[in-house]
């Protein structure tokens, strides 16, 4: 299916691909998210999927935090990793340049990537990086399960 209509009307869009013609990432803002997070910059929480397609890149998401602490999608990421450096900062300083309101930004809110935490205290360094207390408490559970014995888990419980 072809698109006539220019993608730089509807949306902010930047791609790359390696020397093997392989997609790195895409990354994109519609009209819509970047007025979004121009109304709301204070606050963003930052997730990636985990093998949700058939490619195995995980997806980004920018979320804002509105007035009435709704979630609002501002960017998003096709990555063909989450772990290297180099393709996390290039969304993230991709996003810096798309939004100019990037240093209203107090808080980050994540998950326990450590890649992506060393991104925001580079390029975020004003802002608050604090962890999703969903990842913290699903990372306790599974670590709390490899190293405790299950015997002593039960006895806990009472």
């Amino acid at each position: 299916m072809k698109i006539d209509q220019d993608a730089s009307k509807i949306c902010s869009l930047k791609y790359f691909a390696n020397d093997e013609n392989i997609l790195e990432y895409v990354f994109w803002q519609t009209k819509s998210m970047k007025a979004t997070f121009k109304t709301y910059p204070n606050i963003i929480c930052v997730d990636a999927t985990f093998n949700l397609n058939r490619s195995g890149y995980p997806l980004y998401i920018i979320i804002a935090i509105d007035a009435n602490f709704e979630t609002r999608i501002v960017a998003l990421g096709l990555v063909s990793s989450d772990k290297r450096a180099d393709i996390v900062k290039a969304f993230f300083q991709w996003f810096n340049d798309e939004n100019p309101e990037n240093p209203l930004i107090r808080t980050i809110i994540a998950d326990k990537n450590e890649t992506q935490l060393n991104v925001f205290v580079e390029l975020y360094p004003t802002a608050n990086v604090s962890l999703c207390l969903y990842h913290v408490m699903k990372s306790m559970k599974l670590e709390s399960r490899r190293k405790i014995p299950r015997s002593a888990l039960e006895e806990a419980r009472g």
